[in-house]
């Protein structure tokens, strides 16, 4: 089943196709130029969505739920997979406790520490 599916699964989120429901594929310059759009259109409403988003996803980082997203994740054959079963769950859990922390503490720290190459 792997990590993302069971997570969807578990929260009843919804296809785990990034085209469907609204969302769409882009190159990480397509996605600075419609969040730069979004932020200059209305300042405000882009950080409240940011925070949102962060929330959202937070509440369904419970414990019942990480335990349940493990509990499936653990029933599956990872012997083809590139991550073990433990490895996935304690991503899950690793989020689960990153999720206890305030979310805008959470960005602001992203902001300073933490580098991603995405060009």
């Amino acid at each position: 089943m792997g990590l993302e599916r069971a997570v969807l699964r578990n929260n009843r989120a919804g296809a785990d196709n990034p085209r469907q429901k609204g969302r769409s594929i882009m190159n990480y310059k397509e996605a600075a130029k419609e969040l730069r759009q979004m932020q200059q259109s209305n300042e405000i409403m882009f950080r409240l969505g940011i925070s949102h988003l962060m929330d959202v996803g937070i509440r369904h980082l419970t414990d019942e739920n990480v335990e349940y997203t493990c509990k499936k994740i653990m029933e599956q054959d990872d012997s083809k997979s590139m991550m073990s079963n433990e490895f996935q769950c304690e991503i899950v859990r690793t989020a689960a406790k990153i999720a206890k922390i305030q979310h805008t503490y959470v960005l602001h720290y992203i902001t300073k520490h933490i580098v991603y190459d995405v060009t």
